[in-house]
């Protein structure tokens, strides 16, 4: 049974001046329990390709041992968020410009000014995306919480901070020409990924965001592979278990990014 999570504003105009490019935990978090409550002999599996593997990633990071999912799959996933915007080919940097000023900045806009007016014109102006994710920090916080700076919005959103944290079976799949999620951003983290008994890298020739497909008649071998794994993985009993326990409490974050940070103007 396919279920879709739309991070704030994607499906619609906002209703409340917040929202990030990488979607939020605590919003992914009561899309699991949603799903849990309302179907609880099911095994949930999660899937997220480009900026939905970071939120995936940064789930399982999080909620570790306590993540009422089974399995995972992060397609396409561009790891530190702190430079795989900045370093997408600029042809396609920037058609996602202009994309993302209109869906989110655009249309929200009486919103947005509303709350910081500064950090609008900022994002408006922005010549890419990585810049235009920098100016947009100041809107992935609460409301009640004083606007947040980069730094501050990487130790909430960056994957690669609670990485060591996943403790559910994760397939990771990246592609050497992808033009996007470029594969130095994942091999920098192979070796973190691969050293974690619950996670696994698979590095392809062609594919990402230019689609991994493959045949005479196409066929996304991404898709392929990853229901393969969810399936293998959803059939352990461990996962089943880990599915339909009882909630307990949500558990802090077990390690934050505290490293200078490049490009945060």
């Amino acid at each position: 049974r396919p279920v879709s999570f739309n991070r704030r504003g994607h499906a619609g105009a906002l209703t409340s001046a917040r929202f990030n490019l990488f979607g939020t935990t605590a919003d992914l978090h009561a899309a699991v329990e949603r799903c849990a409550h309302h179907f609880p002999a099911a095994c949930i599996g999660l899937w997220g390709a480009s900026a939905g593997s970071a939120l995936v990633v940064r789930y399982l990071g999080e909620h570790g041992d306590a993540a009422r999912v089974g399995a995972a799959v992060a397609v396409s996933a561009g790891y530190d968020v702190a430079v795989c915007c900045a370093r997408s080919m600029s042809f396609f940097d920037s058609g996602f410009l202009g994309k993302i000023k209109r869906f989110f900045l655009e249309r929200n806009a009486e919103l947005l000014q509303a709350r910081n007016a500064a950090a609008w014109e900022g994002a408006m102006s922005a010549t890419n995306t990585h810049q235009l994710m920098v100016r947009c920090a100041p809107f992935t916080g609460p409301l009640d919480e004083p606007p947040l700076d980069f730094r501050a919005f990487l130790r909430r959103t960056n994957p690669v901070g609670v990485i060591d944290g996943v403790r559910r079976p994760l397939l990771c799949m990246n592609a050497i020409d992808d033009p996007v999620a470029r594969v130095e951003n994942a091999r920098e983290w192979a070796a973190t990924v691969r050293a974690s008994r619950y996670s696994v890298l698979l590095i392809t020739p062609f594919g990402g965001h230019c689609g991994f497909y493959r045949g005479v008649l196409p066929v996304n071998a991404s898709d392929v592979v990853g229901v393969q794994f969810l399936k293998a993985a959803l059939s352990d009993a461990r996962a089943v278990e880990a599915c339909r326990a009882e909630e307990p409490a949500p558990p802090a974050s077990k390690r934050w990014l505290t490293d200078p940070c490049p490009w945060e103007q």
